[in-house]
């Protein structure tokens, strides 16, 4: 069952997912958009009333917050990934947060083969061979080598996050110029995002020129990508599912103007204003 987004925030709507529950719901699965939280303690308060645990899907937001609690602290499980497009990386990877000690115990039984973690006491010196299997498990342990990548990577997380909302905030100075073509992003207060994606809606004169503006700023050398088609209207949901578009209109909608913009903490000052005078200098010849 999916939820649609709220049009305004780009985040899953909390009404939208109230609206699609009903007696067989387990979970709730809220996704993190961008790296700005879904309102996901509204999510965590209706799904207690009902039973229901929330699984947050935290991929875009490492490092965020909702108030004083990070995320990965508030729903009853919390995923994150790292692969190599995320705010920190170890290739491939991720993590899960939670503090149900039983939860994460079967999680780590899982993740190698169904096999606790007693398993790895055999290759301990003068430790035994036997080692049992409790149920069918999966082969999804991360390597000593991506952890430790991933703990130096960590170690930077506040000073690359800090230098992503530098970039963040210097394009929503630049763009609110323009603020009759273009929809920004924007952080709800007491809320921190850990700025994963800038997003920008086209709207106004110049909200079908989407494509258009990818294709020119590629041609400058400037990479951009759409964040994301709506999963209803991949192949395999029409197919199986029966889906056909027009179910999930705000979520449509934004897919059709949106454009991410180049973010990452390694982009320079004057990245940054090559990005900016592209986008202004080709949004005001669109509309000429």
């Amino acid at each position: 069952m999916f939820a649609d987004i709220d049009p305004i925030t780009m985040q899953i709507d909390p009404v939208q997912i109230d609206r699609a529950m009903g007696p067989r719901t387990k979970a709730i699965i809220a996704v993190d958009y961008g790296g700005h939280p879904c309102p996901i303690e509204e999510i965590v308060k209706m799904a207690k009333a009902r039973g229901v645990i929330v699984i947050e899907d935290a991929a875009h937001s490492l490092g965020a917050a909702v108030g004083e609690q990070l995320v990965g602290s508030i729903a009853d499980i919390t995923a994150f990934s790292f692969y190599a497009t995320k705010n920190i990386t170890t290739g491939e990877g991720g993590m899960l947060t939670t503090e149900d000690c039983q939860l994460a115990d079967r999680v780590e039984q899982l993740r190698l083969h169904g096999m606790k973690r007693d398993a790895w006491r055999r290759y301990q010196k003068a430790a035994g061979w036997r080692y049992e299997v409790y149920e069918a498990g999966f082969k999804a342990n991360m390597t000593d080598f991506q952890a430790a990548l991933g703990r130096s990577q960590l170690r930077r997380e506040p000073a690359m996050r800090a230098r992503r909302a530098v970039i963040a905030g210097r394009y929503t100075d630049a763009f609110t110029a323009i603020g009759e073509m273009v929809e920004l992003p924007t952080v709800k207060e007491g809320t921190r995002s850990a700025w994963h994606l800038y997003p920008l809606r086209l709207t106004g004169k110049v909200r079908n020129a989407r494509d258009q503006l990818a294709e020119d700023l590629n041609r400058l050398g400037i990479g951009t990508s759409v964040h994301f088609i709506p999963l209803h209207m991949t192949e395999h949901f029409r197919h199986d599912f029966g889906f056909r578009g027009g179910e999930f209109p705000a979520s449509e909608d934004a897919f059709s103007r949106v454009l991410s913009l180049p973010l990452y903490s390694a982009m320079t000052d004057s990245d940054v204003e090559r990005v900016i005078n592209a986008i202004l200098t080709l949004i005001s010849g669109y509309v000429r």
